[in-house]
């Protein structure tokens, strides 16, 4: 089951009852929070499998970008971007992803799989003054 859900919240985590809670042991969790520690925005992104978050960077305009590791083939893609299918067709593997925040956690301007056959990750990401996404991270793939 894909989820993508985006909230606007004034406190913590939600309990049960505001949001249903993961199907596996974790999705990727994105928060920014005020000077004062108030939340202001949080997003989750996540497959039917874990996800885990690994690097975060912010652009000059404010758009937070996302990598780590994903052991989901669902995990949510968009279209026009550098790979849409998982690498790793028993999902004993997990494969890199990197996503792209619109700057008020309200929308997500990309998303994509990165990796091969086997095992790959992202650990960090930065964005250059041009705006383009620069991940590292490591891989067990051949391809």
């Amino acid at each position: 089951m894909k989820r993508l859900r985006w909230h606007t919240i004034k406190r913590g985590f939600p309990t049960s009852l505001e949001q249903p809670k993961p199907s596996y042991p974790g999705d990727v969790f994105v928060q920014k929070m005020d000077s004062a520690g108030k939340v202001i925005w949080r997003a989750i992104l996540g497959g039917s499998f874990t996800d885990r978050a690994l690097g975060v960077a912010v652009d000059k305009d404010g758009a937070v970008y996302v990598t780590g590791i994903t052991y989901s083939p669902d995990f949510p893609i968009t279209a026009a971007t550098y790979r849409r299918t998982f690498g790793n067709p028993s999902a004993l593997a997990g494969d890199a992803f990197l996503f792209k925040l619109t700057p008020f956690g309200s929308g997500l301007l990309y998303s994509t799989f990165y990796g091969g056959g086997e095992g790959d990750q992202g650990n960090a990401v930065t964005v250059d003054q041009a705006g383009q996404a620069i991940i590292v991270g490591q891989t067990y793939s051949d391809n």
